[in-house]
């Protein structure tokens, strides 16, 4: 599947806002904590989630400029507003170019449910140009 693909069933949140389209019930009041564990992605970190995440285990997804953040920076943003959502058990994010207008590169971030992940949940996608890519997953 190509990003593009990807992005044109996709509700984003901009700037870090909290999007309408999530279901309250997956908001956590209180979420019991969890652990969560770096995704061991070989370089060139060129990955985005796989079909057995994307879309049907979509929570929540975000997206920021480029330039407010580095890859561990937005990998770290998203991770912690990924906790806020009792259902959360993954995430992904990256950068890539954006298929709509304008045509610029974005950080895009996930947040998933269905259970721990591993590298085999994620698929390379360097034809969209993805890169600094991070996924975190609750231990087991």
């Amino acid at each position: 599947m190509k990003f593009s693909q990807i992005l044109a069933g996709t509700v984003f949140v901009a700037g870090g806002l909290a999007a309408p389209a999530a279901d309250p019930a997956t908001v956590a009041t209180n979420p019991p904590a969890k652990v969560f564990v770096p995704v061991p992605f070989q370089e060139p970190r060129d990955y985005i989630a796989g079909p057995s995440l994307f879309p049907s285990q979509v929570i929540i997804g975000f997206n920021s400029p480029v330039k407010k953040y580095d890859a561990q920076g937005w990998a770290n943003y998203v991770l912690k507003k990924c906790k806020g959502y009792s259902a959360t058990t993954s995430t992904v994010s990256y950068s890539a170019l954006n298929s709509g207008t304008p045509h610029d590169r974005y950080w895009f971030g996930y947040c998933f449910r269905g259970g721990p992940t591993t590298v085999k949940n994620y698929q390379r996608d360097s034809a969209s140009k993805v890169e600094g890519s991070y996924a975190y997953t609750i231990k087991k």
